[in-house]
């Protein structure tokens, strides 16, 4: 109950509040609800388009909105907390423990991290083997030293990471045949 009409549920990094995005007359707003039920509580807004919505471990959650080049943090208490213009971030995952994504796929088909504070900067991911851009899409970062990630041609590879210099090891293929979405090139796995 409370949470008719609602799309893209994300549950709290503890597990006891549930954020999702419910769509009004022309425009959005992000709302909090307790698991066990209850009211919801909205803590934002907007108008345009939404693309994802996330709450990392840092306890913000995160909306990804418009072509996946704005990106606000809300606080689940108080409401907004930051805006900020990016880049298109296709693909987008939010880093653990940090104020960035990793994005990759779409038209370019690269990876590339954002570091999100007052303005963003963008880090492309490099092989650490031969200086060449890291090309894939659905990038994630494992125990923040590995990256994971589907590659052009559907092999989900995973490489060791340095997310200071964008630096990407020799990746190993895990597995083979992931299906890829048209144009972002995006992967489902867990």
């Amino acid at each position: 109950p409370g949470t008719d009409d609602g799309s893209q549920p994300v549950i709290s990094p503890d597990g006891s509040r549930i954020a999702f995005f419910h769509l009004t007359g022309g425009g959005w707003t992000v709302e909090v609800i307790p698991v066990e039920g209850g009211t919801a509580t909205t803590i934002g807004g907007g108008i345009g388009v939404l693309r994802k919505l996330h709450w990392p471990a840092g306890g913000r959650i995160l909306v990804i909105q418009s072509d996946a080049n704005i990106v606000r943090w809300l606080d689940p208490e108080r409401g907004p907390v930051s805006s900020v213009s990016i880049r298109n971030c296709e693909g987008q995952m939010p880093i653990p423990e940090g104020d960035g994504l990793l994005c990759g796929g779409g038209g370019f088909k690269w990876g590339y991290r954002i570091s999100i504070g007052d303005t963003a900067y963008e880090q492309r991911l490099w092989s650490a083997e031969d200086s060449n851009r890291v090309f894939g899409s659905s990038f994630r970062v494992v125990e923040g030293r590995y990256v994971t990630y589907a590659s052009i041609g559907g092999d989900l590879l995973a490489a060791p990471v340095d997310l200071e210099t964008g630096r990407v090891g020799r990746a190993v293929r895990m597995a083979s045949g992931l299906g890829l979405a048209n144009f972002t090139g995006d992967a489902s796995y867990v």
